[in-house]
């Protein structure tokens, strides 16, 4: 599998494999509390228009994460009308495939022909990985992150442009708001160039580009700025740099495709024996991870002394290549995450990906004899373990109490899902817009209490139950009731105002009278805002959840996002003599 012996052919090779792995026995796919919380967003923004500010809660001191995770999976629902958890999780499998198509580009075109069957290797590895591919297959805000890291090493490649610094800093500030992990590689990306390679970037224009990128944060930024105090205290603790050797640990079983234990918990074993071949086990995973294990040691110990030897040789570190510097940044942001108490999970590493791959093709090609027969091995072993684990669910709807828990496929949909008590965020299994407490005023205004309204009518007696404001009226001998929804639950025959609609509940109202209630609604409704999340649902008498600061979190619509990002373009190319203008510089230092 190299360019002399048919790497285009290998190319196709692989990403069919690929497709194979990630989209056969779609049905088995995991689908938990957080699986859900996803599906039930991506639906209620399509319904509603209301984008939250906030996104998922992490592990980290219940810090939440920015919503541009969530935003991502409701503008793929909304876009190409996915309304079925099925649905949404081929698009993230769909996505997957992308990234490794995209990494197979960067080692064609991008990528010097000395270092072309480094990344080729790299990605026909990433394109049959166990923990790419489980996570290829599973509606998660970190499955997200294989697209976003591959066109972030692209556009880092081309930083010596302004094209390319621009949109490594436009990506390197979202790939953060995607998962928090993000933010450890895209420092770890600028503080690994500015050691190595700092003559080779166009720094204003990558300033311009993180400033862009950094709009739809600011919302996440304000909550952030109010809980400064626990996070500098979370800080402040002992360093947790020499957990790093953990993260180091989980990477070199991730490279192998030796992680089946984490999802699958106490089936491990019996998952060894597999796959299964005409009722028949054949221990192939058995097999496969002793040849892995071995291969990976032997290229690991072997580049650790090479690199040892080198390490006093100033030539070699003037000789630093972009992959090299690819695989410091990798650990760098290792180190940086490791520092700051994140948990080591196989999904966390979704972050540098693929340089997690990256390792063994390197040190096989640069230290072992015939290295297309050891990284074939490797290619093959993966390939074992990885269609043997979707193999290992298939026959067993998943793995029911482990992490992975029952597949999609198996689970009585028929019970309405309650979130566990470990669930990100808690959130009410049915998002809506909600009306939060604290708008009573507003909402007496809409519905016209203490005014005559048409045809003699007067407010009599009002209501909110969350997601409902109800006013009853009397008009004379005849009594009236209607009620604000918001649009999206509006039936045919309501009257719409803004983002409510005017619902005749009870009684015929004069002339007017609709009409009247639907102008008060339109005058009082620049002062409300809706609610998307909930958090759990309170119990009777009890407050709903509020934030750190005492203050409802603020959702956004589509209108008001597009304003902010169409206002950031504006200021970006009025700053182009800034950061725009001058001769584009050689290439000072590329992938050589």
């Amino acid at each position: 599998m190299t360019l002399r012996f048919g790497w285009r052919s290998a190319t196709c090779l692989c990403l069919l494999v690929g497709a194979l792995a990630r989209f056969a026995w779609i049905g088995d796919v995991e689908y938990k509390d957080d699986e859900d919380q996803v599906f039930q967003y991506t639906q209620a923004i399509h319904a509603t228009d209301l984008w939250p500010a906030l996104g998922q809660t992490s592990g980290l001191r219940e810090l939440r994460h920015p919503a541009l995770g969530v935003w991502s999976f409701a503008a793929l629902a909304r876009l190409l009308r996915l309304h079925t958890p099925l649905a949404v999780t081929l698009s993230v499998s769909a996505l997957s495939l992308i990234a490794v198509a995209l990494l197979f580009w960067f080692a064609w075109r991008v990528v010097p022909v000395s270092q072309r069957d480094v990344w080729l290797w790299t990605a026909a590895l990433a394109s049959i990985n166990l923990v790419a591919i489980v996570n290829g297959r599973k509606m998660w805000i970190p499955s997200l992150l294989p697209p976003f890291s591959v066109v972030l090493l692209i556009a880092w490649s081309y930083r010596h442009t302004t094209a390319g610094a621009l949109m490594w800093g436009i990506v390197g500030a979202l790939i953060g708001q995607i998962h928090m992990t993000g933010f450890f590689y895209a420092a770890a990306v600028l503080i690994g160039t500015a050691l190595f390679a700092r003559k080779s970037a166009r720094w204003r224009a990558w300033l311009a580009g993180s400033a862009w990128g950094v709009i739809p944060a600011f919302a996440w930024l304000s909550y952030v700025w109010v809980r400064r105090s626990d996070l500098l205290d979370h800080a402040s603790t002992f360093p947790r740099v020499l957990s790093g050797f953990d993260f180091f640990r989980m990477a070199f079983d991730i490279s192998l495709s030796q992680t089946a234990e984490f999802n699958i918990g106490s089936y491990f074993h019996e998952y060894l024996a597999y796959p299964v071949l005409l009722g028949v086990s054949t221990q192939g995973v058995h097999g496969a991870r002793f040849c892995l294990y071995a291969i990976g040691i032997l290229a690991l110990v072997v580049a650790s002394v090479a690199t040892l030897r080198k390490l006093g040789d100033s030539a070699a570190r003037r000789s630093l290549t972009d992959s090299h510097l690819c695989l410091f940044n990798a650990a760098l942001a290792g180190i940086l995450m490791s520092a700051s108490g994140v948990p080591n999970s196989p999904h966390h590493h979704l972050m540098v990906f693929p340089l997690a791959y990256l390792w063994i093709p390197m040190a096989v090609i640069a230290y072992l004899p015939r290295p297309r027969i050891w990284l074939a091995a490797v290619w093959m072993g993966s390939a074992v373990c990885t269609l043997a684990f979707l193999q290992f669910i298939h026959q067993h709807c998943g793995a029911p109490n482990a992490d992975y828990g029952v597949a999609y496929r198996c689970q009585d949909r028929t019970v309405a899902r309650t979130p566990s008590a470990g669930a990100s965020g808690g959130w009410s299994p049915a998002l809506m817009a909600l009306i939060r407490p604290g708008q009573e005023e507003v909402i007496a205004r809409m519905l016209g209490r203490g005014e005559l309204l048409a045809g003699s009518c007067r407010m009599v007696e009002g209501a909110i139950d969350r997601t409902v404001a109800r006013g009853t009226y009397s008009c004379g001998h005849d009594r009236v009731t209607v009620q604000l929804v918001h649009r999206s639950k509006a039936p045919d025959d309501a009257l719409l105002a803004a983002d409510f609609a005017v619902v005749l509940v009870e009684g015929a109202p004069p002339a007017g009278f609709v009409d009247a209630i639907a102008a008060h609604v339109r005058t009082a409704a620049p002062r409300f805002e809706w609610l998307l999340e909930a958090g759990p649902t309170p119990a009777v008498g009890e407050a709903a959840e509020t934030g750190p600061d005492g203050r409802y979190r603020p959702v956004l619509t589509s209108r008001l996002i597009v304003v902010r990002m169409l206002g950031g373009a504006v200021i970006l190319l009025l700053s182009w003599p800034w950061w725009g203008g001058g001769v584009t510089r050689t290439r000072a230092a590329g992938m050589q």
